[in-house]
This record gives C-alpha cells, sequence and structure tokens, in this order.
C-alpha cells in the first residue's frame, strides 16, 4: 500500500532510537575508564591533603604530589611502547593489578622518601594504560577516530570528576585509610574488566 507522509517521517527516528543504547560489549570497558579515572583523579586531587593532614609542609607534599602525576605522564608513553610489544590487554591488565600495591601501601608510609616511592609507582601504574584506552576507544569507532578519542577523554574525565567527589564525601566520613582501601579496590576491578580487552 502507499506509505504515508507520517509513517514516512517516522522511520528516521525508528532507526535512531536503538543507537542511543549503548552495547552490552561496552560496559566492560566503561567500567575500565570509570575506575581507573576515578582513582586516578582522588590521588591527585586529595594527596595534597592527605599528607597535609601528616603534618607536611607545602614544600614536601607539592613535589610528592607532582611526582604521582610525573610518574603517570612517563608511563604513558611507556606503556604504549610495551603494549605495541607485548600486547595492549596484558600491559593495561598487569599495570593496574600492580597499581593496587601502591595504593594500599600508602596509610602504612611514614617518611618523605617512601610518599615520594608509592606516589612514582602508583601514579606510574595506574597511568600506564591512558594512551592504550584512547587507541581502544579509536579502535571501536575506526570510521571517527577524532570523535572517538574526544569521547573518551572527555567521560574519563567526567568520571573522575564525579568519582572525586563521592571521594572527598568518603574521606571525610571514614578517613583517607579506609579511603586508599576503596581505591586500590576500584582499580583491581578496573583491572578485571580490562580482561575482556580483544586478545591479539
Amino acid at each position: 500500500r502507499p506509505i504515508s507522509a507520517n509513517e514516512n517521517k517516522a522511520e528516521p527516528l525508528a532507526m535512531v532510537e536503538p543507537s542511543l543504547i549503548i552495547p552490552v560489549r561496552l560496559w566492560p570497558f566503561l567500567f575500565l575508564i570509570t575506575f581507573r579515572s576515578w582513582t586516578q583523579m582522588t590521588m591527585i586531587a586529595f594527596l595534597p591533603k592527605y599528607l597535609s593532614d601528616l603534618g607536611y609542609s607545602p614544600s614536601i607534599y607539592g613535589p610528592i604530589a607532582g611526582t604521582f602525576m610525573g610518574g603517570s605522564a612517563l608511563a604513558g608513553v611507556a606503556g604504549a611502547w610495551l603494549a605495541d610489544r607485548y600486547g595492549k590487554k596484558l600491559v593495561t591488565t598487569w599495570t593496574l593489578m600492580l597499581g593496587v600495591v601502591p595504593l594500599i601501601l600508602f596509610p602504612m608510609a611514614r617518611s618523605p622518601i617512601a610518599f615520594w616511592i608509592l606516589s612514582f609507582l602508583g601514579g606510574g601504574l595506574i597511568g600506564a594504560s591512558h594512551s592504550i584506552i584512547v587507541l581502544l576507544a579509536q579502535r571501536r569507532m575506526p570510521q571517527r577516530m577524532g570523535a572517538a578519542s574526544g569521547l573518551v577523554l572527555g567521560f574519563t574525565f567526567a568520571a573522575g570528576a564525579i568519582g572525586t567527589l563521592i571521594s572527598g564525601v568518603i574521606a571525610d566520613l571514614y578517613g583517607f585509610e579506609l579511603l586508599f582501601i576503596l581505591l586500590a579496590v576500584f582499580t583491581l576491578i578496573a583491572a578485571g574488566m580490562s580482561l575482556t580487552i580483544e586478545s591479539e
């Protein structure tokens, strides 16, 4: 039968609606980004506050916080190189699993040198998968790599910002020691989610 004008206009809407639903296969990837970013952003935001509460001066905790971010930057480059050689899944999973250790040890540290070492290791291990995650997002949208990069980076910062807000409330209510343990659990969950990355 002839198609009416109203039916013809309704067809594009029917075609668009399913695309708005996030496929189930993408959820582990989104959880990986969320928990990794939550941990990283929280450490950057609250590490100076934690060290200040322990009695350290800005001249001490400033460089220590910078060491965490510097470790993330350096490891981002190293992680990309290692991923090309050993595989993205392997590097992402192992760096996140090893990143749990510094987080657990943070409440036990009692000297600036210990905090420097843990900050560098923690920042490096958690940050090593950053460039890998951007590349994985681009592979999921090969025809729109620029858009994929923008989406994953935007989601990363948004998830980290919301996570930092929640972490602040947790720190106020239960203390930083519990927060560090919770961040270690989040990092372990992110490592588990990375196991869903396609093998090469």
